[in-house]
């Protein structure tokens, strides 16, 4: 058996290094053109994610309380500073060269504003409120499960360098255009993260002030 490796930059690496922020071609062309979503055809943001059943997609929440700048007993209410990150796997998508490392698969601002991203409101809040996706929220892909097969006719519009390799065997030619690790959204979530600091309503019971430990349900 022979293997012989061609390329137009003359330089063959590995798909797990592309869009890894670091240059393995000699032009670059290894770093460019990182669009990490790859929609299915009926693919909507309008519409809530859900399985083969019809199951709608679980959200996983997570609160990080960082203060808690005014507690005002008198008029029975506070204010929090807290980040809120909201994880979900979508299974109308796939993503294109995750990375092992979840800070270089971050979304940019433009693929944020394409895809679906869930609303979560509190009821106690002062005034209307519900989680928003904005120039304030980050967003991430998190790299959980393994690539599917390439697939070859993912191209990055005839702008990249082409890597070739060609396998000779058995009197036999192959030849393969790999440009893309392809992964599941089945196993692979999207996380979004936002810092909110709000006003929200509670109801105290003083009966026993100053020796009263509250608990906000």
């Amino acid at each position: 058996m022979a293997i012989v490796t061609l390329t137009i930059s003359n330089f063959f690496f590995r798909l797990s290094n592309r869009c890894n922020t670091e240059i393995d071609c000699a032009d670059k062309s290894d770093e460019y053109h990182c669009s990490y979503l790859n929609f299915g055809p009926n693919y909507a943001k309008e519409l809530i994610p859900r399985d083969e059943e019809g199951t709608a997609v679980i959200i996983f929440m997570n609160i990080s309380i960082l203060a808690f700048p005014d507690i005002d007993n008198v008029n029975l209410k506070f204010t929090t500073d807290f980040f809120l990150n909201l994880r979900w796997y979508d299974l109308r998508v796939d993503f294109k060269d995750l990375n092992n490392i979840t800070s270089l698969n971050s979304l940019s601002e433009k693929a944020r504003d394409t895809i679906w991203t869930p609303q979560l409101a509190f009821v106690n809040a002062l005034g209307p409120f519900q989680t928003v996706a904005d120039e304030m929220t980050s967003g991430v892909l998190i790299r959980e499960g393994h690539p599917l097969q390439e697939d070859l006719s993912i191209s990055t519009e005839g702008k990249n360098k082409v890597t070739w390799v060609v396998i000779l065997w058995s009197l036999k030619l192959f030849h393969f255009n790999l440009s893309a690790m392809l992964f599941s959204g089945r196993e692979n979530s999207i996380m979004i993260t936002r810092e909110y600091y709000q006003e929200y309503s509670c109801d105290f019971d003083l009966k026993y002030y100053p020796f009263d430990t509250q608990v906000f349900l």
